[in-house]
């Protein structure tokens, strides 16, 4: 599980949610890409992010969400765990703003962002093309 939300057009240059789309993408595959927010006064301290109960949630979560899930092929799931404990997982469409620039935000309350700072898990598909004529 990556340590840090990766959440609304910011799973686009992901070094986590990236490769899983990519894979799903050019492979046909299903993938799914899992990450743990963090209060920003700690991102990047992994000591004291294991440190963190909320963190330790994700485990009770990840085998439920797996499990009720029907995969698709070249199918990309974003996962994101909320701080505390979750008060239930949803699934959202990724907010069109960078968690980093909220003055953008969206009205639309039903997307990644939100939902994640309401304290819910949120799972989301990502979908690249896998057209030809899109391929690098």
């Amino acid at each position: 599980v990556n340590m840090g939300a990766n959440v609304g057009v910011d799973v686009l240059h992901s070094g986590t949610v990236a490769p899983a789309a990519l894979a799903a993408s050019l492979f046909g595959v299903p993938t799914a890409a899992f990450s743990q927010a963090m209060p920003a006064e700690i991102e990047g301290d992994f000591e004291e992010m294991n440190k963190r109960s909320h963190y330790v949630a994700s485990e009770k979560f990840i085998p439920k969400i797996l499990a009720q899930h029907t995969w698709g092929p070249g199918e990309c799931l974003n996962v994101n765990f909320p701080l505390g404990v979750p008060r239930g997982y949803k699934k959202v469409p990724p907010a069109g703003y960078s968690r980093w620039l909220p003055g953008m935000a969206l009205e639309d309350s039903n997307r990644d962002i939100p939902m994640l700072n309401d304290g819910f898990i949120t799972i989301s598909d990502i979908e690249l093309s896998t057209s030809p004529s899109t391929r690098f």
